[in-house]
């Protein structure tokens, strides 16, 4: 399913307390990423991350995320 979009009717709340919470991350109130495609992370200033996926799409991050974000990454290596 790489480079795939997938649709989904259901709230972001639900999603997130269903899925794998090592591999995927909420960065955004309409988004959700799979960690392990994450090429990049970097931090961007007021609140907010930019995340370059290893597909080349970019994103950036909610401000009222920022601390999920941190969290999420002190508590794995798996990106700097």
């Amino acid at each position: 399913m790489e480079n795939e979009r997938v649709l989904i009717r259901d709230t972001m709340q639900q999603m997130i307390g269903n899925i794998d919470h090592g591999c995927f991350l909420r960065i955004h109130r309409s988004l959700i990423v799979n960690t392990n495609y994450m090429k990049l992370k970097s931090y961007k200033g007021n609140n907010e991350y930019s995340f370059r996926m290893k597909n080349g799409e970019e994103f950036t991050s909610g401000r009222s995320f920022k601390e999920e974000i941190d969290e999420f990454f002190s508590a794995s290596t798996k990106l700097t």
